[in-house]
């Protein structure tokens, strides 16, 4: 009896929030860019990103009592960008409890998100101190807001927009009152456009 109780619960927590997909699903400016790949009431496997070959898998999990979100890929994709975002996407599905505005969200980010995938966060040897440290570091505030920092000296603050557009101000400023963050410098001469294209997501 708890079993059937428990496959209910799954069922109903994943049919109230894919009613907003559904929605979604049928307005043409939207329908295109996703598909649902597989769902038995349990489990929402659905695909988008280029080709639809990037999916996000959607479970109830009973003992934390909220959605699972899980990302893979195929075809030509290698891997999913989103994992990068995946605690915070979750939460943002927790939160909101819309299937239809994570799959909106996830379309409208999916190339800024695999473009700053191609920043190596690997340790390297800063060739000012000759000391290791990590080339660029990523601090992810929410799904569309996150910090690109660079030597662990500049800093960009990157906010995703609609239609896979981004705002980039210079991290090393206060957004309250202009005032320099400390450990961070201003970036002199700053060309936005010319620095994120050597990194541009074909």
């Amino acid at each position: 009896m708890d079993a059937i109780i428990d496959d209910w619960f799954h069922i109903a927590h994943l049919f109230d929030c894919i009613q907003s997909l559904s929605s979604l699903m049928q307005q043409k400016e939207y329908s295109q860019h996703f598909s649902i790949k597989s769902y038995n009431y349990k489990r929402l496997i659905l695909a988008y990103g280029p080709a639809h070959s990037a999916t996000a898998i959607i479970t109830w999990k009973k003992k934390e009592r909220q959605f699972n979100l899980g990302f893979n890929c195929s075809g030509q994709l290698s891997s999913n960008a989103h994992n990068l975002l995946r605690e915070q996407l979750e939460f943002f599905l927790n939160t909101k409890r819309s299937i239809g505005f994570l799959a909106f969200l996830l379309h409208e980010t999916y190339r800024p998100v695999a473009s700053l995938t191609k920043f190596s966060s690997t340790l390297q040897r800063d060739t000012s101190s000759g000391s290791p440290a990590m080339k660029f570091t990523l601090l992810i505030h929410s799904p569309t807001h996150l910090r690109l920092i660079y030597w662990n000296k500049f800093c960009l603050e990157i906010r995703l927009k609609s239609d896979s557009e981004v705002s980039i101000r210079d991290g090393a400023y206060s957004a309250f009152d202009k005032s320099l963050l400390q450990g961070f410098s201003p970036i002199d001469g700053l060309e936005v456009r010319h620095f994120l294209t050597r990194f541009n997501s074909q």
